[in-house]
């Protein structure tokens, strides 16, 4: 899956975000990092507003990374070099 839509960077985000701050269950060490991973790179590509306490709202696209065609790859990857 590949995306260039600005929403699908948010919700992606906004799992993490919300997974990292009201998890189902007590989180490893490993996916917490995993979480803390998406939401800052979701943050190079997107300028994240907070929403309340645990969500987050995408209020633009980031200059210098809107630059490339995809913001994630054909693997699911989320490209972080510009």
């Amino acid at each position: 899956m590949a995306t260039n839509e600005l929403e699908d960077v948010e919700e992606v985000a906004d799992w993490a975000r919300t997974a990292l701050v009201e998890p189902a269950a007590p989180l490893s060490k490993a996916q917490r990092q995993g979480y803390q991973i998406v939401v800052a790179r979701a943050a190079q590509w997107a300028i994240l507003e907070p929403l309340g306490s645990c969500h987050f709202v995408a209020s633009g696209w980031r200059a210098q990374r809107r630059q490339q065609q995809r913001v994630v790859t054909g693997k699911g990857k989320m490209v972080a070099r510009p």
